[in-house]
């Protein structure tokens, strides 16, 4: 992404889930079903060549009917050896 950080990483998505009609009228009695979608955005960062911090956000619009749309966020550190 950086010219002088060539190891960093960026990245988005976008998610998308359809239950299958046969799912959500056998559990509709329980719960109620949608389609699910959200985006994410993400940023990894090269630290050294062996430590990786990480952070992400999400926007997810949930499948669950009674549930809020939620804005998610992430950190992250990997450490290779």
């Amino acid at each position: 992404m950086l010219g002088s950080r060539p190891d960093d990483r960026f990245g988005l998505g976008y998610f998308f889930i359809k239950f299958a009609d046969t799912l959500q009228s056998t559990l509709a009695p329980f719960v109620t079903l949608h389609d699910e979608h959200g985006v994410e955005a993400y940023y990894d960062y090269a630290v050294l060549g062996w430590l990786r911090v990480a952070a992400d956000l999400q926007y997810v619009n949930p499948a669950l009917g009674d549930a809020r749309n939620a804005f998610v966020a992430g950190l992250r550190v990997g450490i290779r050896l």
